[in-house]
């Protein structure tokens, strides 16, 4: 077969092969094939602001759901407003947005809550195996894993009941990421898990003192081990690296466990944490790490002190990089327990380390401030939207070979295209066959004339889109 790679500038004009349309206003060629453009992107719908899931008072208080709006206007208990006499769990760590709802974890008694996206309760799981819950990670559009103090349960997020535990983990288990039909686990005293996702089987271990682990916007993953950040490609075993960052050490945090400040930029090839943190909480600086160049600013931000010389310090997980705004959004409170844990702050930062805005989080009435004991623990936010197949119609010469650049023709206006998966059925009723190479579409049609259809199907953050794509083979 011949072959032909289609460019960008053809796509976005007809996204057809090797025809000569007519300049008429119905777009058809010489052998009367209309010729359908591709759709233009939905624009971006632009997040209404950002969430932290607080901790909450232990022993007077459940966790708790904070909103604010890029204006740093607050809206205090988001959960419990929208549902009436109901409470998260005990020690909230995180929240996900996932698919079309909301995952909010607990270490205790309330473990899961799912809401939507206007927090309305959807389901309480509380009976998840494991003493403690840690973290989510969403996998599909209907699996998600939650790591606990005795490995990780498997959760059905089309009917929310948990279905199993993934055999081979039994030890606490942290922070997870999932790509490329992997999720790579931290565990304590176990090293860096590797799980086949369609199996839920571990297929790998990488053994070291490993404490957090994110995931950037090309799809690589990154783990923290103390005086070491380790770059791991999931596509190549082979493409691994390590780089030194012993003047800001990863830490666990394994004592009280919360999910740890590592924070990759969904804009930029840079991932942030806490520069000077310990094990368990605390840390005023934070240091960016460049993801192609391996250069480390250990003073990219200092938190410094309040307006009455109190020194300020992060708290459980500290930072989150908003992945629309790029920029970061900073939970902190002042240095030390006691009274101090009454006064908490919300900053935004930019990705140069430019403050651009702070506000005192009050809602309660522990001190002269109507500060409140949050404990805040890790901001979140939205996602808005799903991702898209542009492509409608490909007109196809018979026996040569179609390529186009799948970037070219799948997005997702929140979510980098390096995140999506994307699959292909092969062509119907035996003209020929589809597959994706690399980042390619492929398409090799067989000597049959006529029209046909292509099903392409793509998924990002949970959200699943499937789509017939009208194929013409001619002569």
């Amino acid at each position: 077969m011949k072959k032909t790679i289609l460019t960008r500038s053809l796509v976005f004009s007809l996204l057809a092969f090797t025809i000569a349309c007519s300049s008429n206003d119905d777009n058809q060629n010489e052998n009367g094939f209309k010729i359908i453009p591709p759709s233009q992107p939905t624009p971006l719908i632009q997040p209404s602001g950002f969430y932290i899931a607080n901790e909450g008072w232990f022993g007077h208080e459940e966790g708790s759901v904070n909103f604010l709006d890029y204006g740093l206007n607050r809206s205090y208990r988001i959960y419990a407003n929208a549902n009436e006499g109901k409470t998260l769990g005990t020690t909230t760590t995180m929240g996900v947005a996932f698919g079309e709802n909301y995952y909010l974890i607990s270490k205790q008694r309330n473990k899961l809550v799912v809401t939507d996206k206007s927090f309305k309760e959807i389901k309480t799981i509380k009976d998840i195996p494991g003493s403690q819950a840690n973290a989510f990670v969403g996998i599909s559009n209907n699996k998600a894993y939650i790591s606990t103090t005795n490995g990780i349960a498997i959760l059905n997020t089309s009917d929310l009941i948990i279905r199993g535990t993934v055999n081979g983990v039994t030890k606490m288990t942290g922070n997870m990421v999932y790509v490329d039909g992997k999720v790579y686990a931290v565990v304590q005293g176990g090293g860096l898990v590797i799980i086949d996702t369609d199996t839920d089987a571990v297929i790998g271990t990488k053994e070291g003192g490993y404490t957090q682990v994110t995931l950037d916007k090309n799809g690589i993953v990154w783990a923290g081990k103390g005086n070491e950040i380790e770059r791991i490609n999931p596509k190549d075993n082979k493409d691994n690296k390590s780089f030194s960052i012993a003047n800001a050490p990863i830490q666990g945090k394994w004592g009280a466990w919360n999910p740890g400040s590592m924070s990759p930029s969904m804009k930029e090839d840079a991932i942030y944490w806490i520069a000077n943190d310990g094990a368990w909480n605390g840390g005023s600086k934070i240091a960016k790490f460049n993801t192609q160049t391996g250069e480390l600013n250990t003073e990219f931000f200092d938190l410094g002190k309040d307006d009455l010389g109190k020194s300020l310090e992060f708290y459980a997980a500290g930072l989150r990089v908003d992945p629309v705004k790029d920029d970061l959004v900073l939970v902190y409170k002042r240095a030390g327990w006691g009274d101090n844990g009454g006064y908490n702050w919300t900053k935004i930062v930019s990705n140069t380390g430019s403050a651009k805005g702070s506000v005192f989080m009050e809602g309660g009435t522990v001190n002269e401030a109507k500060g409140h004991y949050w404990f805040p623990s890790i901001p979140f936010f939205q996602d808005n939207n799903a991702p898209e197949i542009l492509v409608n119609q490909i007109v196809l010469k018979a026996n040569k070979e179609f390529r186009v650049a799948l970037k070219d023709i799948v997005v997702d206006q929140d979510s980098p295209y390096a995140l999506i998966e994307k699959s292909v059925k092969n062509l119907e009723n035996e003209f020929g066959y589809a597959t994706i190479e690399g980042e390619e579409l492929v398409l090799k049609p067989s000597s049959k004339i006529g029209k046909t259809t292509m099903s392409m199907t793509v998924i990002s953050n949970g959200k699943k889109v499937q789509k017939n794509v009208e194929v013409w083979v001619r002569e």
